[in-house]
């Protein structure tokens, strides 16, 4: 009888101690998850607020149809606030990363635009924090 219950414990503290490794393993990779996502939204983010600066560009040298001047000033005013709001999210989203990539400080503190005129570089440091997210350095808590 004292052996069934010595079992039953020891089972039970197994089986409970299986149940907190799982949760701590689950929480870890849901976690990391959580960055690899804000990483490759900000990805995305500098990768919009390029693609709207290189449409006002286009613009600028005459790649919008020919319209009357006023239907053309309205589009081109509609192109420059799509892309303020998209160089303003790019820099949102850099700024949620930023405990995960801190060289990203630099191209935040400098000028509005830093972040097109460098998004490879952006875009490399963000990939490679995402391939090797708890390998090459201990991210913060989520």
């Amino acid at each position: 009888m004292g052996i069934d219950i010595a079992g039953d414990l020891i089972v039970g503290g197994l089986a409970l101690a299986g149940i907190g490794i799982g949760f701590l393993l689950n929480e870890q990779a849901r976690r990391r998850h959580r960055i690899e996502d804000a990483l490759a939204v900000a990805e995305g983010a500098v990768a919009g607020a390029s693609a709207s600066m290189n449409f006002i560009q286009l613009i600028d040298t005459g790649f919008a149809p020919n319209r009357e001047a006023d239907v053309q000033h309205d589009f081109q005013v509609h192109a420059a606030v799509t892309a303020r709001d998209a160089l303003a999210e790019a820099r949102k989203r850099l700024t949620e990363v930023l405990p995960y990539v801190p060289e990203l400080r630099g191209y935040l503190d400098g000028e509005p635009f830093g972040i097109v005129k460098n998004r490879d570089e952006i875009v490399r440091l963000l990939s490679s924090t995402r391939g090797g997210l708890f390998i090459r350095r201990k991210a913060p808590d989520a």
